[in-house]
């Protein structure tokens, strides 16, 4: 499940998920590029999930180090990028999306589907610090957790502002902007009807009916194309992770 591409179709929704955390909406506010540079630090978080759910121990290793040492100099009154209820947070909000996704397009998972890719998601979560024991090891004590959390995320000023700044990135290029209207869309509608609110107040019957086009158009077309071109993205993002291991720029970073 962890492996089919459509579940990409959810990273926007996770991150608006994220930023309704106050302490991430922080964070991102005062440190992230996200909006300047949206497709390098898009890749970044595919290389993270793909190496942490698929990868070697190798490729584990050199994305956690990656990300330990961007997260070293995000720390601020009220929040660090390396708090563990943090990560928990950003890793349940990557389960979260990739399940709906999921769910939107196959259908509700079996039991045994639904654990595994609970299971999955942990990973993502332990490589970035989060202890093992603090990860809800069944799906109802997950939903349990997340609707507690739920409860408590709020739409702050950082989030609000990180939001604007996502709809016009500068340095996004030509077809991101031409796509970013739908993407934004399809990202709010996956959210908690509360959340949606928040971040667009001006949601509309149009909006909703402009997203159930894109699903009923998208969900035929991906569902008849063989597993093997559904899953290549993995296949692609580890031997790209991988390269970029063995480049010039790379080892000198290593070795600062």
């Amino acid at each position: 499940m962890s492996a089919e591409g459509v579940i990409l179709a959810g990273g926007g929704a996770a991150i608006l998920l994220q930023l309704a955390h106050p302490a991430v909406a922080a964070g991102v506010a005062r440190h992230s590029d996200f909006a300047g540079a949206p497709i390098r630090r898009l890749l970044g978080t595919l290389d993270y999930v793909t190496a942490a759910v698929h990868g070697t121990d190798a490729d584990r290793g050199l994305v956690r180090d990656r990300v330990n040492r961007a997260h070293g100099f995000v720390r601020g009154e009220g929040y660090d990028a390396n708090d563990p209820g943090l990560q928990r947070w950003v890793a349940a909000t990557l389960y979260v999306a990739a399940r709906d996704v999921h769910e939107r397009v196959f259908g509700p998972a079996s039991p045994a589907e639904a654990e595994s890719l609970l299971a999955a998601f942990e990973v993502l979560g332990t490589e970035l610090r989060v202890p093992e024991n603090s990860w809800p090891s069944s799906i109802p004590e997950f939903e349990e957790w997340w609707r507690a959390e739920l409860d408590l995320r709020r739409v702050g000023d950082d989030a609000r502002s990180v939001f604007e700044e996502l709809q016009r990135p500068a340095g996004a290029p030509w077809y991101l902007r031409m796509l970013l209207p739908l993407i934004t869309r399809v990202s709010l509608e996956l959210l908690p009807s509360r959340l949606r609110r928040e971040f667009a107040p001006g949601w509309s019957k149009r909006d909703r009916f402009l997203v159930e086009l894109w699903w009923a158009v998208a969900i035929p077309l991906y569902r008849v194309l063989p597993r093997s071109i559904r899953t290549c993205l993995v296949e692609v993002q580890l031997r790209r992770l991988r390269a970029s291991a063995e480049s010039p720029s790379h080892r000198a970073e290593r070795n600062s």
